[in-house]
């Protein structure tokens, strides 16, 4: 048993070579990539914002029907569904090019704060047109 009290520990060995030098610099010493990193972000989080806001436009828009016909127009699916799917490929492929490239998840928290944002501006529009819904 390699486990046992009565066993006595081997000794360590000596060290021959001496070590590497490791070109570390720790995440709160790199101030220039910790400005990168904000940079990103702010990017990431203004594009996304917009993308949203753009996207909620173009859907609301695109089925919109102003003037009574005889009968109501079919709604329309493929104009903003491809909007949202090039959205959707440009950011999210900014934010794994960063990650693969640098290891950076800085682009990827930029367009969930992006979301957030226009999701609260949006929540805010429909929430005061049907304002008879809050108290």
């Amino acid at each position: 048993m390699p486990d046992s009290p009565n066993q006595s520990r081997p000794e360590p060995q000596p060290q021959i070579e001496p070590s590497p030098q490791l070109n570390y610099i720790g995440p709160r010493d790199d101030l220039e990539r910790a400005n990168r990193e904000t940079f990103r972000a702010r990017i990431a989080a203004l594009a996304s914002a917009i993308a949203v806001l753009f996207l909620v436009f173009y859907w609301i828009g695109s089925n919109l029907w102003v003037h009574p016909p005889p009968r109501r127009p079919p709604l329309n699916y493929l104009g903003p569904t491809i909007a949202t799917g090039i959205a959707v490929l440009a950011l999210g492929g900014t934010g794994l090019w960063y990650y693969i490239r640098d290891g950076s998840t800085a682009f990827c928290k930029g367009i969930l704060m992006g979301i957030g944002i226009a999701v609260l501006i949006e929540g805010l529009c429909f929430g005061l047109k049907f304002r008879e819904f809050w108290p």
